[in-house]
C-alpha cells in the first residue's frame, strides 16, 4: 500500500515538474539556451527522484521515474536537453553505486538513445500520444529487463508490478507530454495574443502619428494658402492665378493696369486675350514649362489692356498648389517707363553729341541687323575739307561749328530711306536702303550744290563726296 502511495506521489511530482518546465519554456526565447536550462532542471529532478525512490524489490532494487523524465526532456527539448538529463542521471547513479548499478547505467544510455531516435523521427511533425506511448513502453521494457538481470528480482509476486509499470509509466509519460503540450500551446497563444496586442498598439501609435502628421500638413497648407492669398491680394504687382491659361483669380493691381472695373470682367477669360498672336505661342510654351518642370520663368512681353493700348510688361510665372491641384501664378508689372529710358539711353549712345547724327555704334547695329529686303544698299562717303586749317586759324570751336553745319546739310538732304553717320573726325557716311544709282547720283549732285549755297563765317563749306553702290 505504501508503495502505491509513493507511486501516486511520484506522479504528482512529475505533474509539478511539467508545470515548471512549461513556465520556463515561456520565459526563455533562445531555443538552445532553453534546451540547456530544461536539461539542467530535469537533471536536478532526476537526482531528487533517484534519492528518494520507493523500494519494492527483495534485492533492494528501487523504482524511480527517470525514464519518464528522460523521455519528456528528450522529446520536447531535443538531444541537448535529453542528453543533459541523461548525463546527470548516469553520473548520479554511478556515484551511488547501489545494487544493479551496471544494468541501470545501460538502461539510462538505451533510454537516451531511444529518445533521440524518436525525436529525429518526429522532428518538425506534430507529436502524437501514440508515439509517446510506444517510446515510453520500449524504454520501460528495457528497464524491466535490466531489473530482471538480478536473480533476486525474478519472482512470481513481482510480475503484477512489472506489468503495472509497463502500462502505468507510458500512460504517465503520455499524460506528462500532453500536459507540456497544453502548457506550451497556452503559452504560445498568450505570446501571440501579447504580440498581437503590442502590434496593435504599435499600429495605433503609427496611426495616431500619421493622423497628427496629416493634421499638421493640413494646418500648414491652410496657413500657406492664407499667406499666399494675403500676398496675392496685396501685391504691388498685377497678378493672376491661372488654371492652364484661364484666369480664375485676379488682384486689384491687375484691374488698374488693364483698365478693368471689377474682377468679374477678368475671371473666366483666357490670359491669351491680352497678348498679340505672335506672342501667344511663346507664352503657352513658358506656361507649360513652369507647370511641368516646377521652375520659375521670367520674360518681357507686350500686353494690351481693355482699350487695346499696348503695355510693355515684365512677366514672372511660377507654380502653386492648392487642394492637390497645380495652378500657375502669374505676376506682371508695367515697364513702359523703364523701356522708354532704356531706349533713350540706347539712342544717346548711338548719336554723335557734337553733330546730332548717328555714330559708329548705330552703324554697327545696323550692319548686324541688316535684312535682305533692305537691299540694294547705297553708301556715300563725305569729308569736310580743311578742318585742320579751320581749327588752327579760327580755333576748335569754329571747327566744331563747321562739322555741325556739314552734318546739318547732309541730314537735310537725306531722304526717309537713308541716314547720316559721323564716322569720326571730318568723315561722314550716308546710308540708303532700297536705293538705285540714279537716286544716289541725284543726292550727291543736289547735296554738293547745297554746300555751295551754304554760307559760313569763312566763306562756303567745302565737302568731298564719293558714291559707290552695292
Amino acid at each position: 500500500m505504501q508503495g502505491v502511495l509513493e507511486f501516486i506521489i511520484k506522479i504528482g511530482f512529475i505533474v509539478s515538474i511539467m508545470l515548471l518546465s512549461g513556465s520556463i519554456n515561456n520565459r526563455i526565447k533562445n531555443r538552445t539556451l532553453n534546451s540547456i536550462v530544461q536539461g539542467i532542471v530535469f537533471g536536478i529532478v532526476v537526482i531528487v527522484d533517484m534519492s528518494v525512490p520507493f523500494v519494492v524489490m527483495r534485492s533492494e532494487s528501487s523504482f524511480d521515474v527517470r525514464e519518464v523524465l528522460i523521455n519528456i526532456s528528450g522529446i520536447f527539448y531535443g538531444p541537448l536537453g535529453g542528453g543533459i538529463t541523461s548525463l546527470v542521471a548516469f553520473v548520479f547513479r554511478a556515484y551511488r553505486h547501489t545494487n544493479g548499478t551496471i544494468p541501470a547505467l545501460v538502461d539510462i544510455v538505451l533510454t537516451y538513445i531511444f529518445t533521440v531516435i524518436a525525436y529525429k523521427k518526429i522532428e518538425g511533425k506534430k507529436i502524437s500520444p501514440r508515439d509517446i506511448f510506444i517510446l515510453s513502453f520500449l524504454t520501460n521494457f528495457v528497464s524491466i529487463i535490466a531489473i530482471l538481470i538480478n536473480s533476486h528480482n525474478r519472482n512470481v509476486d513481482s510480475i503484477p508490478l512489472y506489468i503495472a509499470i509497463m502500462i502505468i509509466y507510458p500512460i504517465a509519460t503520455v499524460i506528462s507530454a500532453e500536459l507540456i503540450k497544453t502548457i506550451n500551446l497556452k503559452n504560445q497563444l498568450m505570446k501571440e495574443l501579447i504580440d498581437s496586442e503590442e502590434k496593435l498598439q504599435s499600429q495605433n501609435k503609427q496611426l495616431q502619428g500619421t493622423v497628427l502628421e496629416i493634421r499638421n500638413k493640413e494646418y500648414l497648407l491652410k496657413k500657406s494658402e492664407e499667406m499666399f492669398k494675403n500676398i496675392f491680394l496685396n501685391s504691388s504687382d498685377a497678378s493672376f492665378v491661372l488654371d492652364k491659361a484661364v484666369i480664375i483669380q485676379a488682384n486689384r493691381e491687375s484691374l488698374y493696369l488693364l483698365n478693368y472695373d471689377n474682377k468679374k470682367e477678368l475671371i473666366g477669360k483666357s490670359v491669351l486675350d491680352f497678348f498679340y498672336d505672335n506672342q501667344k505661342e511663346e507664352f503657352l510654351q513658358i506656361l507649360e514649362e513652369v507647370l511641368n518642370e516646377k521652375d520659375i520663368k521670367k520674360c518681357e512681353l507686350l500686353m494690351k489692356d481693355k482699350n487695346n493700348i499696348d503695355i510693355d510688361v515684365e512677366v514672372t510665372i511660377s507654380k502653386v498648389n492648392f487642394s492637390n491641384k497645380d495652378f500657375a501664378y502669374m505676376s506682371f508689372r508695367d515697364i513702359r517707363l523703364r523701356k522708354s529710358k532704356e531706349e533713350e539711353l540706347v539712342k544717346k549712345s548711338q548719336v554723335d553729341i557734337l553733330t546730332g547724327v548717328y555714330n559708329r555704334v548705330y552703324l554697327n547695329e545696323y550692319v548686324i541687323n541688316l535684312k535682305p529686303e533692305q537691299y540694294p544698299i547705297g553708301i556715300i562717303v563725305a569729308d569736310l575739307n580743311g578742318l585742320k586749317l579751320i581749327n588752327d586759324f579760327f580755333g576748335h570751336s569754329r571747327g566744331d561749328t563747321a562739322l555741325a553745319d556739314t552734318a546739318s546739310v547732309l541730314a537735310k538732304m537725306t531722304p526717309e530711306n537713308g541716314f547720316v553717320v559721323r564716322m569720326g573726325g571730318d568723315e561722314f557716311t550716308v546710308i540708303f536702303n532700297n536705293t538705285s544709282k540714279e537716286e544716289i547720283k541725284s543726292f550727291v549732285e543736289n547735296t554738293l550744290n547745297e554746300f555751295k549755297n551754304k554760307k559760313v563765317f569763312y566763306g562756303e563749306l567745302s565737302v568731298s563726296m564719293g558714291a559707290p553702290t552695292s
